[in-house]
């Protein structure tokens, strides 16, 4: 993916998140307690994630939302049945995310429906470990991309465009002739815009990880 790609460049900042923390607090105020405050947190912060890898394997806006849907109901009746001792919440919830679209999946197959928009590589989700991967790397790229909308906000001027010129593979010489800033202008913009997002990235996880 073109995140992971800059991210190498360095054009990303990478993060020290855990990403396989959970809080186990809140999910035992959810279960034990039928804490209505706890389930509308778990529910608020994992729906944009559903909705999101449901977009990334190319599913149309209305299944996406039927789909997250489907996930979140089944989070609620089966999360009684997570084990941490198993592995990490979203590792658990990733699987039920897969079987939702693999069970959407051959339901449209079996019904002879196109399936030509659904791209997304979902056989390299086979096995568990390889699936747990994807989903933790989908996760920071979600995490990326929230963050970096809010840092557009945060700029006037060119230093966005020069950013997501570099994202989108541009030499610092190309963004030079195509914005008309000096060389140092621009990495001046690039390091601004990317310490600004490893900020945001760093206030999300604090906000979205469970």
């Amino acid at each position: 993916m073109l995140y992971f790609s800059c991210m190498n460049k360095g054009l990303l900042p990478e993060t020290s998140m855990s990403l396989n923390e959970t809080s186990h607090t809140l999910l035992k105020q959810a279960l034990d307690l039928d804490d209505q405050e706890a389930w509308s947190t778990i529910n608020e912060r994992y729906r944009q994630f559903c909705f999101y890898i449901f977009g990334q394997m190319n599913f149309n806006e209305a299944d996406k939302e039927d789909l997250t849907q489907t996930v979140l109901v089944k989070l609620v009746n089966h999360l009684s049945g997570y084990d941490r001792n198993k592995g990490s919440f979203r590792a658990w919830l990733a699987q039920i995310i897969k079987n939702t679209a693999f069970t959407h999946y051959n339901k449209r197959k079996n019904q002879s429906a196109s399936i030509s928009q659904l791209s997304y590589e979902i056989d390299t989700l086979s096995s568990n470990t390889d699936h747990e991967n994807s989903i933790e790397k989908e996760w920071v790229l979600y995490i990326s991309s929230l963050a970096l909308d809010r840092v557009k906000a945060s700029f006037t001027g060119k230093s966005v465009e020069v950013f997501e010129l570099g994202l989108a593979g541009k030499s610092t010489e190309e963004i030079v002739l195509i914005t008309g800033l000096k060389v140092s202008s621009v990495y001046s913009a690039r390091k601004r815009v990317k310490k600004l997002l490893l900020r945001e990235m760093e206030s999300l996880k604090n906000e979205l990880e469970l």
